[in-house]
């Protein structure tokens, strides 16, 4: 951590994952598998089951959901 402007920043690097990730977290996913989140810009955007259906296709190899 370091201090910029008086204010503490924290920067977390991690590696890109080798198989489609989903988040479940207190019942609030919009399907049963979970939600599936991508990165666009600085920030993470919720694809819609059927996007992310097609991403997980094109980006994964054998990749299903």
């Amino acid at each position: 951590m370091q201090i910029v402007d008086g204010k503490t920043v924290c920067l977390v690097s991690c590696q890109r994952s080798p198989e489609p990730v989903f988040l479940k977290w207190k019942g609030v996913e919009k399907v049963p598998e979970g939600n599936f989140f991508v990165r666009s810009g600085p920030g993470s955007v919720a694809l819609p089951p059927d996007s992310a259906k097609e991403y997980i296709r094109t980006r994964f190899s054998g990749g299903q959901t």
